[in-house]
């Protein structure tokens, strides 16, 4: 499906444009045209290609998933792979969903497999502003990767106040599942930090970039998006660290409870097989045992063992082994 949208010259916004007349679209230098294809299939990147005449290896990575963030340079046109990411709480999941776009003179075309609602944000707000915008696609660029690296900030505030639960759920004693989720949690932290990473990059090189597509102003304003994105993965890295710290904890308080346990049954055992050392002693079956013979030998026999279990206890409740 697409959704393409033309600001003609750079003043008025132009609705239903056909995908056939694109290429007569960008032929003229002070139009916009912005293509989002959602989920599009092989013939229609076809027909993007033959309208804005394409090169194949950036078709073929458009149509195949999970390509690492990067910006290739081909003849009359860049193509920059960028992710976006949201969390999904019940799951302890980041789900990262790419963003394939074609920079062009005055165009650009999105390629996702899901909708983005960061580029549905952008896409209003071009159309509300679209008067007071300049009609350049580095701008357009720079408003679509802005809001995607913005989107990044309540992601992480979202990641921090679950480590904060795993370290509250840890002294609580609630803790029968948390190592399984902080585990997962760190495997999406990393996942996501291979992603951010290279993404990182690429934006320091589009600051930095010498290209008639990208005007000197809209690199200095790709410097503040890479400042946020550095921000980014600097709190992941320092939420790893603090999710090792939690694995830490939850483990020492975990080695703690097991140590508790084994003393309580190590003192429960002692008394029990104190008191089965007595019974076994005047259980054997020997014909010359006095104490068999006693009037009061039975309940002397019971009144020290209760006075050795009670002797014991205190002595065991002392040592907090109990």
């Amino acid at each position: 499906m697409f959704k393409i949208m033309l600001s003609k010259e750079g003043s008025e916004l132009v609705p239903n444009i056909n995908i056939e007349d694109i290429s007569d679209v960008i032929s003229r230098e002070n139009n916009l045209l912005w293509v989002d294809a959602i989920s599009p299939s092989k013939n229609e990147m076809e027909k993007l290609q033959e309208e804005f005449g394409f090169h194949e290896l950036s078709i073929e990575d458009a149509l195949k998933p999970w390509q690492r963030p990067k910006i290739d340079q081909y003849d009359s046109y860049y193509f920059i792979v960028i992710y976006t990411a949201r969390f999904i709480p019940e799951q302890v999941d980041i789900q990262e969903v790419e963003l394939d776009i074609f920079l062009g003179r005055n165009y650009i075309v999105t390629v996702h497999g899901e909708e983005i609602s960061e580029l549905n944000d952008v896409a209003r707000r071009w159309q509300q502003n679209i008067s007071k915008l300049k009609p350049s696609a580095g701008v357009l660029l720079y408003s679509i990767i802005d809001s995607i690296v913005d989107s990044y900030f309540p992601l992480v505030d979202t990641l921090g106040d679950h480590i904060e639960r795993f370290e509250e759920t840890i002294f609580s004693g609630r803790q029968i599942t948390l190592q399984g989720e902080v585990f997962r949690l760190r495997k999406e932290l990393l996942q996501l930090r291979r992603v951010l990473g290279p993404q990182r990059d690429l934006l320091l090189h589009l600051s930095r970039m010498e290209s008639a597509l990208l005007e000197g102003d809209v690199r200095t304003y790709f410097q503040d998006v890479y400042d946020h994105i550095m921000r980014v993965t600097d709190t992941i890295d320092l939420y790893r660290d603090l999710l090792n710290s939690v694995l830490e904890s939850y483990l020492t308080v975990a080695s703690n409870n097991l140590n508790i346990t084994v003393r309580t049954l190590t003192s429960w055992s002692i008394i029990l097989m104190t008191l089965a050392l007595i019974a076994g002693i005047y259980g054997m079956n020997f014909e010359h045992m006095p104490e068999l013979h006693w009037r009061y030998g039975y309940p002397g026999v019971l009144l020290i063992m209760l006075l050795i279990t009670v002797i014991l206890y205190y002595y065991f409740k002392r040592r907090r082994w109990l």
